[in-house]
C-alpha cells in the first residue's frame, strides 16, 4: 500500500527483472492476474494494482476518471523509481492502459490490451447503461447479469461452484466505485491520439466478446502502427478463462521476448 495524493493505492510487487504492471478491469482487483503475475515473477518483476474504488485501494467518491487512474499508475511508478515497463490491461484496464502510454510514452517499452476499446460505441453505451442499472438494483444481480456477458456458457457449467464463490465474494465489493468508473468508461475516448502510439502494442480479444465488440479491438489495431490483433476462439469478454491460459502465456511470452 502506498499513499497517493488522494488515495491509498494497494499493490503487490513480486518476482526480479524487466517490470511488467499489470492493470486489471472493472469490478475486479489485483487477483484477477494470478494466472499471469505467478508465472511472470520467475523472470519479471510483477506489479499488479487495485484501481481506485476497488479491491483494498481507499479513495474520495466523485475521485474516479481516466485521467486519474493512469496518475495513479504514474505516482506509483514514481514511488517505487522505476522508469519503464511493460504495460497490460484487461477491459477498463486496457482502457487505463492506452491513457498511460498516450500520457507518459516515454515509459512504456510495450503494450498489451486484452478487450479494451479507444471510445464507446452507440451499442457500448447501451451496455454500459444497462450494466448501470443492474448494478442499482445490487451487485448480486450486477454479478448475475455479467457473469453470462463475460463467459461462455461451457465454462459457465464447469464453474458453479467456483462462480457461486465469486458471487458472494462479489457482495463485498464497493458499490459505488464500479459505478464511478462506469462513467469513466463512458467520457473515455483516445481514438484520434493512437495513431501517436509507437509502442510495440499487442492486442487480444475474444471471438465472442458481446462487451467489447471485435470492430472496436480492430479499430485500435488499424490506428495503432505498430500493432497485432489477436482473437481467441469459444471466448467471450474475459478471456483468461482456464482453456485459454497457456496460449495468452504463449502470445505474450513471444511478444515481449521479440
Amino acid at each position: 500500500m502506498v499513499k497517493l495524493t488522494d488515495c491509498n493505492l494497494n499493490y503487490e510487487k513480486n518476482g526480479k527483472g524487466p517490470v511488467i504492471v499489470f492493470v486489471h478491469g472493472l469490478s475486479d482487483d489485483l487477483n484477477f492476474w494470478k494466472p499471469l503475475t505467478s508465472y511472470y515473477e520467475k523472470n519479471y518483476t510483477t506489479i499488479a494494482i487495485d484501481n481506485r474504488g476497488h479491491g483494498k485501494t481507499t479513495y474520495k467518491n466523485g475521485t474516479i476518471s481516466m485521467p486519474q487512474l493512469q496518475e495513479d499508475i504514474y505516482q506509483l511508478l514514481q514511488y517505487l523509481k522505476i522508469k519503464k515497463v511493460i504495460l497490460i490491461g484487461f477491459s477498463m484496464g486496457g482502457n487505463i492502459s492506452l491513457s498511460f502510454t498516450i500520457h507518459h510514452p516515454e515509459m512504456v517499452e510495450k503494450l498489451i490490451l486484452m478487450s479494451s476499446f479507444s471510445k464507446t460505441s452507440p451499442e457500448l453505451r447501451e451496455q454500459f447503461g444497462d450494466i448501470y442499472c443492474d448494478l442499482d438494483k445490487g451487485l448480486g444481480e450486477f454479478y448475475d447479469a455479467m457473469i453470462p456477458l463475460v463467459l461462455p456458457e461451457d465454462v459457465i457449467c464447469k464453474y458453479e461452484d467456483a462462480l457461486e464463490h465469486g458471487r458472494e465474494k462479489c457482495l463485498t465489493k464497493n458499490q459505488e466505485g464500479i459505478k464511478e468508473s462506469i462513467i469513466a468508461g463512458l467520457e473515455f475516448d483516445v481514438t484520434d491520439k493512437l495513431k501517436n502510439i509507437t509502442q510495440p502494442t499487442l492486442i487480444i480479444g475474444g471471438k465472442d466478446d458481446c462487451l467489447t465488440p471485435n470492430e472496436l479491438m480492430i479499430k485500435i489495431n488499424n490506428e495503432i502502427p505498430d500493432s497485432k490483433l489477436v482473437f481467441l476462439e469459444n471466448t467471450k469478454h474475459n478471456i483468461l478463462i482456464p482453456s485459454n491460459i497457456n496460449k495468452i502465456r504463449e502470445l505474450v511470452d513471444e511478444f515481449i521476448e521479440n
